[in-house]
């Protein structure tokens, strides 16, 4: 008699989880936008998938994964993100009840109640994908920057926003890259991988990398990642890695005090380097810092600005609770208005859900406990200061695509490949000290529980 396959509800979750991140805006690869083959696998019947996929998640996940033995500081993270969603809600109004925005809450919630081991496990699928997502970009790239013909479509933006200032894609096989006939060359310049921005291949390639330790030898997937990096010459890539190795230097560690003065001799080098090409001349001037500010800041337009300072000038109870979900986003859209900073969330969140947000992720590793020695908590800071510092350009509140890496990444790192930390006992390459089941040989230390 064959053995029954014993079936987890976390191998059905996982998937969905997955689906959820890459179908989320920013991250949605080219084949899912509006713009692509009609909107096939966009929509279905006018209702967005990715509203389809969190209501799945939250039917299957809450009427299943709460049949089991909770944790109860799960529970008590998870009332925390409920009660910010209450009071969405409430900002938002009436209105906003059906576009079941408030959704992301209940699916990070369902995310948050499932073992440990289906969180490492979203976290290695999430990881593998996005390294292979890069791939055949990075060869396209290449071959079209030497002169080879590749083949391509153009499609128009998913955005309204570019479309009005001509941008469009060029959809190379398994790659997009941003077109304007009436741009210069630094866009071209730019690897955009599959996705609608250069800036999204460098943030999860910095978070990614981060969460790895930044270990590139015998890892080729991270050295992947490091080049897409580069190759977005994306301006928060090389922001977030400096903001890792600040905080691991910390543990006053030459590992990572030497890449930090390295990257600083580097960029000293680099702006005060005169190019001749007219596309490097355009990416070092992001970096050279003016009038205190940076460049390379590009996240607000002055129509932006305006409705911000408005909102600000106003204050009362909308400055502490902000005006509701996506408000800013509405807003941005109906007055064709472009713009992408960490004041969406105040806007939308009020500063009470701005620093609401910093401080739950700070006490859910805290809470649970997750890293016991220095070393591991110095690590936690790198993580969750890199996953905060990018809320400035690239705001999200309970966002599971920022937060199913970090939160995964984390707890695999440290309770799953334990030697890392330990100076001498690892190299960095082999697999992982844990069996099929997701318990730990002996000699290591038992893996978290929920």
């Amino acid at each position: 008699m064959k053995p029954r396959i014993k079936f987890k509800m976390e191998d059905l979750m996982i998937p969905l989880f997955l689906l959820y991140c890459f179908y989320s805006y920013g991250l949605a690869p080219y084949f899912t936008w509006e713009t692509f083959a009609g909107g096939t696998f966009n929509n279905c019947f006018g209702i967005p998938l990715r509203s389809i996929i969190a209501a799945i998640i939250v039917v299957i996940g809450l009427t299943n994964v709460v049949k089991g033995k909770l944790s109860k500081k799960s529970v008590h993270m998870c009332i925390w993100c409920m009660f910010t969603m209450a009071i969405s809600i409430i900002q938002s109004g009436i209105d906003h009840i059906f576009s079941f925005e408030w959704l992301i809450y209940l699916v990070l919630c369902v995310f948050l109640l499932i073992e440990d081991s289906g969180k490492i496990k979203a976290y290695r699928y999430f990881y593998n994908i996005f390294v292979f997502s890069l791939i055949a970009p990075i060869i396209i790239y290449i071959l079209v920057h030497i002169g080879v013909n590749v083949p391509y479509i153009i499609i128009n933006a998913p955005e309204e926003i570019k479309t009005i200032n001509s941008v469009s894609y060029k959809i190379y096989p398994l790659a997009a890259q941003w077109y304007n006939p009436y741009a210069d060359a630094y866009r071209s310049l730019r690897l955009c991988g599959i996705y609608n921005e250069c800036g999204v291949v460098g943030t999860y390639s910095a978070l990614l990398l981060s969460i790895e330790g930044y270990r590139l030898k015998g890892n080729w997937k991270n050295i992947v990642l490091l080049i897409g990096g580069i190759l977005s010459f994306s301006l928060a890539f090389y922001f977030l890695t400096i903001c890792y190795f600040i905080v691991r230097a910390i543990d006053i560690n030459w590992k990572y005090m030497v890449p930090l003065i390295i990257i600083v001799v580097i960029y000293i080098i680099f702006v005060n380097v005169h190019f001749a090409n007219e596309a490097l001349t355009k990416f070092q001037n992001r970096f050279l810092i003016t009038d205190y500010v940076l460049n390379g800041d590009n996240r607000t337009s002055p129509g932006y600005d305006r409705i911000y300072e408005n909102f600000i000038h106003e204050g009362g109870r909308k400055l502490l609770f902000g005006n509701g979900l996506n408000e800013i986003e509405d807003i941005l859209v109906s007055k064709n208005i472009d713009g992408s900073s960490y004041k969406n969330l105040i806007f939308d969140y009020g500063i009470f859900g701005f620093f609401n947000q910093i401080i739950w992720i700070v006490v859910y590793f805290i809470y649970r406990k997750i890293g016991s020695t220095r070393k591991e908590k110095i690590y936690i800071a790198a993580c969750c200061f890199v996953f905060i510092a990018n809320m400035y350009q690239r705001p999200s509140m309970f966002a599971l695509q920022f937060l199913l890496p970090l939160i995964g990444g984390i707890i695999y790192q440290l309770h799953y490949r334990p030697q890392i930390y330990k100076s001498g006992e690892y190299s960095g390459g082999g697999k992982p000290p844990f069996r099929e089941n997701g318990n730990r040989k002996s000699s290591a230390r038992k893996p978290l529980v929920r």
